[in-house]
């Protein structure tokens, strides 16, 4: 049943797409009656798979492959559990939201919003297994464990546990893959004893108690633990794609919150060394490349902060944005940010691949839980669609989610749809027009920015909902135009210095200099993250607008309770 703190209690109706409020083997099946094919049975593949055919044209037939790919499962091991934080003795959930444990146990897959117990991952998995039939490999990037983990009763094993119960689910679920094609160990703030620690040693414990953790559990091999306990990175194969290498990042040592503070090494663990090698190398051999990580660079679109120190970002830009090293990466994935988005290169070379983000598994930033398979040409490692799934996590029966086909870019968007036609494969130089058309569909009409913002929390009303053509938030259409100009502007990847330079052409008054939150000590919790959100606002909306920002566009705000 709907909960009164949902911002998604009109979710799957209000925001509903035609493919997305029915089932998938219902959407599936019908698309594919309609135009008389009889392999329905695979979950719609083969409709998406006539999308790609059709938007490649006469171009070469692509040796199609496919992966799975989740994120942010944040799982607590303490859900609807008391007496277990610090400032709050009554609640069950890290949000502190109204929920009893009675209530807890009537919802035993989980609740918005709240991070989710085993059971929803154990449901995420066992849909994503089903719904990608085929997969070469299964990927996640990152975030096993709940969040304000530091408070559970003993960190360190409580936090091993969580990590070995989602990696353990993870191999049992997608174990006929194989460990060499399970790629998993990229480390969210929320994967250690304490909130975005991690001490950058030479031998650090942590990191090979969870070498230890997903090895055991036959979630990577014997070499690739090896590696990840030097640092927290590796090197994995693309499936059966001999000539695409997988180079999975530790981005939680550059993070603007990475703690402790001090030092700050020029190149932690090595990393940025590590990466220009294995690009060097990939380029001498033809190869191509994936970048996997969990926390992106650039901006995040909440309270609009930087999400990496700035002394990391253009080392980082210097690398993937290098004439030849960055012709190699064929795309870059990250999770962190619980929102269906995109980054953009400023300045990347012809045909270098997309930055895409991902949506979560947990549901506690008021959004439903989703995951994704990428289609991808196994000959030039090029990603050619990409196909979200979710469930709405408001209405779960006695039998768990329900879990749905809701979208794929080239069906969604024509500018995608034009480049894969163009250029065999998704660019960064095709969202930067996906972009440039969410901008023109905001102002003059058109589809894109509408169902970007519908699909950004995943069928939950947010602020991008919230500024939309049919939206009846009172907000005006200067007021609009400046949000949609601000938030198109956090999508180019940069330092917050960047951004504002950006940004500041629409503000109403001057941004605060400097970012709050770059190279803070402490971690400031998520009531500053709304405080800065709502410093954000009142840059953008009049004064008289500011009630409705908080009445109709809180799809966080409202939920949260101070401590």
């Amino acid at each position: 049943m709907a909960r009164s703190w949902s911002r998604c209690a009109a979710g799957a109706a209000a925001l509903a797409l035609s493919a997305g409020g029915e089932s998938l083997w219902e959407s599936a099946r019908a698309v594919d009656d309609e135009s008389g094919a009889d392999d329905a049975g695979e979950y719609g593949l083969s409709m998406l798979q006539r999308r790609t055919r059709q938007a490649l044209g006469a171009t070469r037939e692509p040796e199609r492959r496919f992966l799975v790919w989740l994120s942010d499962m944040h799982m607590d091991p303490y859900y609807g559990v008391r007496d277990q934080y610090q400032n709050n003795s009554a609640a069950v959930c890290s949000r502190f939201v109204s929920l009893s444990e009675e209530e807890a146990k009537s919802h035993p897959f989980g609740v918005r919003p709240c991070d989710p117990p085993l059971e929803l991952w154990r449901s995420a998995l066992r849909a994503a297994h089903e719904m990608s039939q085929g997969a070469e490999l299964a990927l996640f990037t990152g975030d096993f464990v709940r969040h304000k983990q530091q408070e559970m009763p003993d960190p360190w094993t409580n936090t091993t546990t969580a990590l070995r119960g989602v990696g353990d689910a993870f191999a049992e679920t997608f174990g006929d893959l194989g460990a060499e094609r399970l790629v998993l160990g990229m480390l969210g703030n929320d994967d250690s004893p304490g909130n975005y620690h991690l001490d950058i040693v030479p031998e650090n414990p942590w990191l090979a108690n969870v070498a230890s953790i997903l090895h055991d559990g036959g979630a990577i091999t014997s070499q690739r633990a090896e590696e990840f306990a030097r640092g927290g990175f590796f090197e994995a194969r693309l499936g059966d794609a001999d000539s695409v290498r997988i180079l999975s990042l530790n981005t939680l040592i550059y993070s603007a919150l990475h703690k402790p503070a001090e030092p700050k090494p020029e190149d932690p663990f090595g990393q940025f060394a590590w990466l220009r090698e294995r690009l060097e190398d990939a380029v001498q051999k033809n190869e191509s490349v994936w970048i996997v990580g969990h926390i992106p660079p650039g901006i995040e679109s909440f309270g609009y902060t930087a999400l990496w120190r700035k002394q990391y970002v253009t080392p980082y830009l210097d690398i993937v944005q290098d004439p030849v090293l960055g012709s190699a990466i064929r795309v870059q994935l990250f999770g962190h940010v619980h929102a269906d988005e995109f980054r953009v290169l400023p300045n990347a070379p012809p045909g270098a691949g997309p930055i895409l983000l991902t949506g979560s598994v947990s549901p506690i930033f008021e959004s439903n839980p989703s995951f994704r398979v990428l289609e991808y040409d196994r000959a030039t490692g090029k990603v050619l669609n990409v196909k979200i799934f979710w469930a709405d996590i408001d209405n779960v029966g006695a039998e768990g989610p329900e879990w749905k086909f809701g979208y794929d870019f080239l069906g969604t968007y024509p500018v995608l749809a034009q480049a894969v036609q163009k250029e065999g494969g998704l660019t960064n130089q095709a969202f930067m027009d996906l972009r440039h058309s969410m901008r023109k569909s905001s102002i003059s009409g058109g589809n894109d920015w509408d169902m970007y913002a519908k699909w950004y929390k995943t069928q939950c009303t947010n602020d991008l909902t919230c500024v939309s053509k049919d939206s009846d938030s009172g907000l005006s259409l200067e007021t609009r135009l400046r949000f949609t100009e601000m938030y198109l502007c956090a999508l180019t990847v940069g330092r917050h210095a960047d951004f504002a330079d950006c940004a500041k052409d629409w503000a109403l008054r001057d941004l605060v200099e400097g970012d709050p939150f770059d190279d803070s000590e402490l971690y400031p919790g998520v009531e500053a993250f709304t405080d800065a959100r709502t410093q954000h606002w009142k840059s953008i909306a009049k004064s008289g607008e500011q009630g409705a920002v908080s009445e109709r566009c809180g799809h966080v705000l409202r939920s949260v309770q101070k401590r």
